[in-house]
This record gives structure tokens, C-alpha cells and sequence, in this order.
């Protein structure tokens, strides 16, 4: 699993890397509209939104990570309901699941996309819309539901990704780690940057959707104590499990057996 060290680097990291986008977009406040024009106009609108083949990508996006917080609330359950089932922790199946609620749930499509009203790039009139373009972190008043900043998809890409660097890619064979790593990340900007081709996104919207979401998960990580297990897994090599970067082993006494169970936490 991940140290505490490296993932308060990874929290000064992606503060510093927030302080520098809001500088970037302060400096430059129409560059959402120069990235949005390379894929859109306002005659034609925006091309890809259309093609059903990057559709068919976008639904297999999010597939993958609605898909994988379900996986992990099932995986919870048949942990409950048949132990010697468990397969990942308790403890790491609550901190993937809080993640998602809070960062793409609470954080994004419960407080900024309601409160921000800022318009899609397809609703602005730069692109044939009647709506007015507004910066990143204006309340702008221009949508009434369901708007722009930030983007759901891409947090939610984002969340999936920030957890399994921190959490699984540690625990794979140290010469397979480099390509999971770029496999993660690959796909985690593919389906953000299909938002902004598509004409729903903003740059901003997918940039600061990512930042946010590598501020938050790590702290959650820490939080979970995640940082003190040696793998997310339940060991089911012997009748003890060891549980932490320590080495000391977590086990409990079957009643009136001498023997011991596992204690997936």
C-alpha cells in the first residue's frame, strides 16, 4: 500500500497544482473557449457527439466506473454475509465507496454543478447557443440544473484512478506496476477529454474535476488509515492475517477451538 509520506507529497503536489490552473485560467480566461473551438463551431456544433463509435467509448466509461463502485458495494456485502468470501478488505471497500459518494456525489453533482450555473460549451453562443459563456469558478447564473462546472464523468474517472494507484498498483509485481500506471492514467484522460470534444466539458471543467478529486482521495487514504496496511487484500495463506506495514498479525481466537479467524479490517 501507499505511505503516509508519499501521499502527502501527492496532496502538496495537486495543491500546487490547483493554485497554478486558477492562476492559468485568471490569466487566460477564454482558453475554455480556443480548446472547446478545436472541436466545435457554431454552425456545425460539436462533430464527435454524434459519431456513435466515441459514444459507444464514452458508455463504456462510464460502465467501468458506476461498474466498479457497484462491484465494490457487492464485494462488501458477500464479505458480511460469507466471511471466509472476503476478498478485499472491509476497510478499503469503505474508503472506494466514501470516495465516490463524496467526490463525484456530494462534491461535484450535490454542491458545484448546482451551485456554479455554468452553461455547456454546446449551450454558449460561440457554439450556437443562447447562453452566455462564463470563467471557471464564476457564478454565473447562465444554467439551471445539471450544469458544466465541474464535469461528473471526469471526476468520477478520476476518483476510480487516484484509488487504484494508491491503493492496488502497489500491490502488483514491481516490473507490471509502470504499465498499469499508464493504463490507469490513459483512460482516465481519454474519458475526460472525450467530455470536452463532445462539447459537454469545458477544459477547466475535466482539469479542475481531476485536481479536486487528487486532493481529495489521498486525504481520505490517510483518513481510512489505509497508509499502515501492507495489501489491500485478506491473506487466506494461514489462520492469521498479517494486516499492517508493522508485520504484527491480526487474528481472533475461535471460541472454545484454540484456533483463529481471519479479521478482514
Amino acid at each position: 500500500m501507499t505511505s503516509a509520506g508519499t501521499c502527502l507529497r501527492w496532496l502538496a503536489w495537486s495543491g500546487i497544482a490547483a493554485l497554478m490552473f486558477i492562476s492559468f485560467f485568471i490569466a487566460f480566461p477564454n482558453f475554455d473557449l480556443w480548446v472547446s473551438g478545436v472541436f466545435g463551431t457554431s454552425g456545425q456544433g460539436f462533430a464527435l457527439r454524434g459519431m456513435s463509435g466515441w459514444n459507444a467509448v464514452r458508455a463504456t466509461m462510464i460502465a467501468l466506473t458506476d461498474g466498479m463502485v457497484a462491484g465494490a458495494i457487492g464485494l462488501l456485502l458477500v464479505g458480511w454475509f460469507y466471511p471466509r468470501m472476503h476478498v478485499i478488505r472491509t476497510r478499503v471497500l469503505l474508503f472506494c465507496i466514501t470516495a465516490y459518494a463524496i467526490g463525484p456525489g456530494l462534491v461535484v453533482n450535490g454542491i458545484l454543478k448546482t451551485y456554479s450555473q455554468r452553461a455547456r460549451p454546446w449551450n454558449v453562443a460561440e457554439f450556437g447557443g443562447d447562453a452566455r459563456y462564463s470563467r471557471p469558478f464564476e457564478l454565473a447564473g447562465q444554467c439551471g440544473g445539471h450544469c458544466s462546472f465541474v464535469s461528473g464523468e471526469a471526476s468520477a474517472l478520476s476518483v476510480i484512478a487516484v484509488i487504484a494507484l494508491l491503493t492496488f498498483v502497489p500491490s502488483l509485481p514491481r516490473e507490471r506496476q509502470r504499465n498499469a500506471r499508464f493504463a490507469i492514467v490513459a483512460i482516465a484522460v481519454l474519458g475526460s477529454v472525450l467530455r470536452v470534444a463532445f462539447g459537454a466539458h469545458f477544459a477547466s471543467d475535466v482539469i479542475f474535476a481531476a485536481v479536486f478529486m487528487n486532493l481529495m482521495v489521498p486525504a481520505l487514504f490517510l483518513a481510512f488509515g489505509l497508509h499502515r496496511l501492507a495489501s489491500p487484500f485478506v491473506r487466506r495463506d494461514g489462520p492469521q492475517e498479517l494486516g499492517t506495514r508493522s508485520g504484527k498479525w491480526s487474528t481472533s481466537a475461535s471460541e472454545g477451538t484454540g484456533t483463529s479467524q481471519l479479521v478482514p479490517w
